[in-house]
């Protein structure tokens, strides 16, 4: 199994994370080309949720919060 590409998010007030569902995150270093870094962007169908450090999974991306 390979392992997932890792995105730093800024952890604002509004992004809503919830299993389930795509979540509305401000990138800071997605590699595609297609997803700007300096705007809002939705992911794919979240499928785990880190209980306690921000942490979160889609199918086939792993989004951490960036620490400033």
């Amino acid at each position: 199994m390979l392992e997932k590409p890792t995105v730093h998010y800024y952890a604002h007030g509004a992004t809503r994370i919830s299993l389930g569902y795509g979540a509305n995150i401000l990138p800071k270093d997605h590699p595609s080309e297609l997803v700007s870094n300096s705007d809002w962007a939705n992911t794919s169908v979240v499928v785990f949720i880190h209980p306690t450090d921000g942490s979160f999974e889609t199918r086939n991306t792993k989004y951490v919060p960036y620490k400033e």
